[in-house]
């Protein structure tokens, strides 16, 4: 059959003619092309006509343009490919003379003159003579392994057992000499260096291409910036009209009111009404010179503060009566607040001894129960106020106007001199000023405590707009509004803050540098450092510790030094705070010796009273793994504390020294929290799971300590980890017991956990009951629906995520692929992992692609995996390409499975991960059987996998061939009964999974102790029937286990099925026999056979048995 293209054998791109093949080969330095029957693809969009020659050039056009139809029209185009060289223009000037003959004739057709020699060596190898030839003609007489590989690729063609034929006139004698090595180099050298200059061009294009890109979003941003500021500019603005209008709304109800009480006392006291003329005008004029008589204020809560005030001022030698007299205010108001129908709070004998020492005899103390509603009755002996007349709104003013009054120490106290700085003069418009012995306005007070009483950044907007409103920026207050947003998680607002602040102060700086450094934003926070000394703002003890810290967590040593050599030069190096920094920052940038020679150099006074200065240096050596160093500084304490031991403890964990670890934790002498945490997480961390959770039930049980959600959240870490459902279950128990709430820590590993353990709906169900979820509470539940297989589920999820205003990650987009890959959900897996890049700008890590290339081999796609690892911009791994070769194994393609091999055991020949998926026909070639035996014996040393198996609420741990369980024997011999029994099914013991060249029978053996199955046997020997056993496995499971367990369910059905048949059987044989009538439910042969399956007594039942004699016993009393 005619080729119709040619194959590119290093890449598989199809091309059309022999000058596109010529093209390609110096662009990608390929040589290895083959004719092909594949038809190169022609796609034709509709709406621009633009060519595509294959679906992935077709996408990605869609991507851009948005054009999502496309005609096919591959076969209109389909021709039979040329392999001739075209005719020199000479030739076809003869032919149109007629000298080489006409057009209309029939050309000759001869056989292809070939390399005789490459022919008798290709016939010697039993090749056919036709089948040589033609295999030598179409690859160009270059070599004898270009022509067998000619052959393996063409051997399905039909017509590949004949001779080839060419025009006569096409023979231009014996083939070309081929070129010499040296000329081969110089021609493929040339090929790369013009492919490499090439790519240069492309990337500098498209660098310059980002650039402008990254240019106009940088101006987009600043004017979409620019926008929102006037906009929200507008917003205040309209707002303070809106707030002026509704004042002066109020002020003229107030006005009237006040204008109908007189007119109401007048009427009372039979006086004549007051002439309208001569009465105020109700708009006053604004020109007109002000009073320099108090005003009496207009509110309710004025005419309460002002009242106030008058009664401190009117006894101000007396601090601690008016303090008193404010306290027994406060307190009848609080108890008609708190019981408005209680009669004996809202009446009041005046002649009280009590109520005359504390308010009746102070001048106001009356007045302002008066005001608060209180009326006198019965001849002025009692102050009453009546059910009916409790104002909910002025009860509360007056509480909140009594705190302002205790609490603020400027309350009243130089109001007249505040009333002339207030005023504003002639010449000069109002500015508001105070007195140099003040250090704060009496306002200040009231902001600040609004702002500490800010729960969201919301709120706390709010008070910032009335700040600035009241034009009371003062540095104490903004410190305190860069402090609040700090804490409230709003490092963005806090600059904002900062930035419009205009007094920047040694105090605004610590506040902004704090801040900055306790959101993780630690580049910020340096330049902020730096910021401030431009600025000439020389920093104190408070600045330097929070700039080392940021220092510390960017790893810049110099940068440290320079800090350093900061705090000698302004005389703040000796304080102990900043030399604790010091020594942590050396400790963390990898500068060990300096941080000792900074505690070394310390003050003895230091030494001795800052134990954290020794427990920075201990945990920097523990975290450099040298801890005999570490032992010395702990051994050489003047005094230690629970951070010290907690140190030590988590410096064994980190390297392993378990037993170690818990010899320290028992030296304790008072153990807190934090070390039974570093304990509990040590241990599961390190994969003693078990331990762990024994740990954290033997805290709880003994009640010496309450566990906090770091220890719940490292139990539950461990629970997931071993598949222990049973004791999660009851760490959430304790959980909702002691009123933890379901946060970002203890709500995730929760969800985490359920979802592990095989329970994805209640981690579903917990998820939905937490309050507050962040990036990573979204990412375990999606996991969990992954890797169930609910797709739709994690979709879902992901989407509301995105609707929640969170931003994905990689790991989410992890999560997310991972639920394309176990639904087979191809297509839009891979659309996925171009969003991440595209719409998200995030770069994909090797876990990604690895996930894809598995999304692609497992469709059996194998060509797209093999060239997605190829294109990848980093360099791929051994799990890379074990992805492919399990994808090439499970679809039968030994070739390509072959190479794979290949570049595993290249990669790193000292992995581990390597034999697992290498099989004997690795082995097989080129004799390597002594090389797999001796990199088997590396994975032993390395390392087991094991399973873990929950019994009872007790974990048990297998490896493979595990004998030291205490029911090793019984679980032997359940293993054996198993296996029969599945064998019986059909189930073969799969040599085929193991992996080194072995006889069959120790390929049985080593196969049959592996870890899942012992760990199977132990759930079937220990558990009831009907019990789900859940296994854990650090491994993929094998072939082998997986289809021994598939086969242990068919068996125990088929046995069940068997069992019913027998008693039917036995009863329509013997009907008149009670025995077979008669079955106990107790029986143990009957539960393990068909009592414990599903269905099983139903169907007993639907045959007309009977239970009887308290539901013990399923008697047949009719036999029909």
């Amino acid at each position: 059959m005619a080729g119709v293209s040619l194959k590119c054998g290093d890449c598989g791109a199809l091309l059309k003619s022999v000058e596109e093949a010529q093209e390609h080969a110096e662009v990608t330095s390929h040589s290895n092309f083959a004719e092909s029957t594949e038809a190169v693809l022609n796609l034709v969009c509709s709406a621009c006509s633009k060519p595509c020659r294959s679906k992935t050039e077709s996408d990605l056009h869609t991507k851009r343009t948005g054009h999502t139809e496309f005609v096919d029209k591959t076969m209109e185009t389909v021709k039979p490919i040329s392999l001739e060289a075209p005719k020199q223009p000479a030739m076809e000037s003869d032919n149109a003379d007629g000298s080489s003959g006409s057009g209309d004739a029939a050309e000759e057709m001869v056989v292809p003159e070939v390399d005789q020699k490459l022919l008798e060596e290709l016939e010697g190898m039993g090749f056919p003579k036709a089948r040589a030839t033609r295999a030598l003609h179409y690859s160009g007489n270059a070599s004898l392994e270009a022509a067998v590989n000619w052959v393996v690729e063409h051997e399905n063609d039909p017509d590949v057992d004949e001779l080839p034929k060419v025009p006569a006139n096409s023979k231009t004698g014996p083939p070309k000499p081929a070129l010499t090595p040296e000329e081969v180099k110089i021609k493929a050298q040339e090929l790369k260096e013009r492919a490499r200059k090439k790519k240069e061009e492309e990337e500098k294009r498209m660098e310059r291409e980002r650039e402008k890109e990254r240019i106009r979003i940088g101006k987009e941003l600043l004017e979409a910036k620019r926008i929102e500021e006037d906009n929200e500019r507008k917003r205040i603005i309209l707002l303070r009209k809106a707030e002026k209008e509704e004042e002066r709304r109020a002020r003229e109800k107030i006005r009237q009111k006040v204008e109908e009480d007189k007119a109401e006392r007048r009427r009372k006291l039979g006086l004549p009404a007051e002439d309208p003329a001569a009465a105020k005008p109700s708009v006053p004029v604004v020109e007109e010179k002000k009073s320099s008589l108090p005003i009496r204020p207009a509110t309710k809560t004025e005419q309460m503060r002002e009242c106030l005030r008058s009664l401190k001022q009117a006894h101000k030698e007396d601090d601690a009566k008016v303090k008193r007299a404010f306290q027994t205010l406060l307190t009848y108001m609080g108890n008609v607040a708190k019981n408005p129908d209680e009669e004996k709070f809202r009446k009041i004998r005046l002649t009280n001894q009590t109520f005359q020492d504390r308010v009746g005899s102070l001048r106001g103390g009356i007045e302002f129960m008066e005001l608060c509603g209180f009326e006198k009755m019965e001849g002025g002996e009692f102050l009453f106020l009546p059910r009916d007349k409790i104002d909910p709104a002025i009860i509360n003013s007056a509480g909140t106007e009594l705190n302002s009054a205790i609490n603020n120490p400027f309350f009243g106290g130089t109001m007249k001199s505040l009333c002339v700085l207030f005023k504003p003069k002639s010449s000069s418009p109002a500015k508001i000023s105070f007195p140099t012995n003040l250090q704060s306005s009496p306002d200040e007070s009231h902001f600040i405590s609004l702002i500490h009483s800010c729960k969201d950044t919301v709120s706390l907007r709010r008070v910032y707009a009335q700040i600035l409103r009241r034009s009371f920026l003062t540095s104490r207050v903004a410190s305190q509004l860069l402090s609040c947003s700090s804490l409230l998680k709003s490092p963005d607002y806090t600059l904002s803050i900062f930035r419009y602040s205009k007094e920047k102060n040694l105090f605004t700086f610590n506040a902004l540098i704090r801040g900055l450094t306790e959101n993780a934003r630690f580049e910020c926070s340096i330049r902020h450092f730096i910021l401030m000394l431009r600025l000439g703002v020389r920093p104190d003890r408070l600045t330097f510790p929070f700039a080392l810290k940021s220092n510390s967590k960017l790893g810049f040593r110099w940068l440290g030094k320079a800090l350093h050599a900061a705090t000698v030069k302004d005389c703040v190096d000796c304080d102990s705070f900043v030399r604790v920094s010091l020594v942590d920052m050396y400790a963390k940038t990898k500068g060990l010796k300096y941080a000792y020679q900074v505690f070394d150099e310390s003050p003895e006074r230091i030494k001795k009273e800052s134990v954290l200065l020794w427990n920075v240096l201990i945990n920097g050596y523990c975290r450099a793994k040298d801890l005999q160093t570490a032992e010395t500084l702990f051994g050489s304490m003047p005094e230690r504390n629970s951070g010290s031991w907690s140190t030590l403890i988590k410096g064994y964990v980190d390297i392993g020294e378990l037993n170690r670890a818990k010899q320290c934790f028992e030296l304790m002498p008072e153990k807190n929290v934090l070390s039974w945490t570093t304990l509990i997480n040590g241990f599961s961390q390190n994969g003693e799971y078990e331990t762990a959770i024994s740990i954290y039930f033997n805290m709880v049980e003994k009640g010496c300590m309450k566990p906090n959600e770091y220890t719940v959240a490292a139990v539950l870490s461990a629970c997931s980890k071993s598949g222990a459902l049973e004791s999660g279950i009851r760490v959430h128990g304790y959980v909702l017991d002691n009123g933890f709430k379901l946060d970002r820590a203890i709500g995730t590993a929760l969800v985490d956990m359920y979802a592990k353990c095989g329970e994805v709906d209640c981690a579903a169900n917990v998820f939905s009951n937490m309050g507050v979820k962040d990036i990573l509470s979204w990412t375990a539940m999606i996991q969990g629906w992954a890797i169930h297989g609910r797709f739709q589920q994690a979709i879902l999820c992901f989407r509301e995520m995105m609707y929640s205003g969170e931003k994905p990650d990689e790991v989410v987009f992890l999560a997310v692929l991972t639920a394309c890959l176990n639904s087979g959900e191809v297509d839009l897996g891979i659309n996925f992992f171009d969003s991440m890049r595209l719409d998200y700008m995030i770069e994909p890590t090797l876990k990604h692609y690895v996930v894809v290339v598995d999304l692609l081999g497992r469709a059996g796609k194998l060509n797209e995996a093999h060239e997605l690892i190829e294109s990848m911009p980093i360099n791929p791994d051994l799990t890379t390409w074990a992805a492919l070769y399990r994808a090439c194994k499970a679809h039968n393609s030994n070739r390509k499975g072959e190479m794979v091999s290949q570049n595993l055991v290249e990669i790193d020949p000292e992995l581990r991960g390597s034999y697992i998926f290498l099989d004997k026909r690795y082995a097989a070639t080129k004799g390597k059987h002594r090389d797999v035996e001796k990199r088997r014996k590396i994975v032993k040393e390395r390392g087991k996998g094991w399973s873990y198996i929950e019994v009872d609420g007790q974990l048990n741990k297998f490896v493979a061939g595990d004998n030291s369980h205490k029911q090793a024997q019984e679980i032997r011999l359940k293993l054996e009964e198993i296996v029969s029994l599945a064998v019986e099914s059909g189930y073969l013991p799969g040599g085929d999974w193991s992996i080194h060249d072995i006889e069959e029978e120790e390929k049985e053996n080593v196969t049959g102790i592996h870890s899942e199955k012992l760990a199977l046997a132990l759930g079937l020997l220990r558990t009831s029937p009907g019990t789900v056993i859940r296994i854990v496995k650090n491994l993929r499971i094998c072939g082998d286990c997986h289809s021994l367990m598939k086969y242990e369910d068919d068996a125990k059905v088929k046995r069940a099925f068997q069992t019913l048949q027998t008693y039917m059987g036995n009863v329509s044989k013997n009907p008149d026999e009670e025995k077979f009538r008669k079955i106990r439910l107790t029986n143990q042969t009957f539960q393990d056979r068909a009592g414990s399956l599903k269905g099983g007594i139903e169907f007993v039942e639907l045959c007309g048995f009977e239970k009887m004699e308290g539901e013990d016993v399923l008697v047949l009393t009719k036999v029909h």
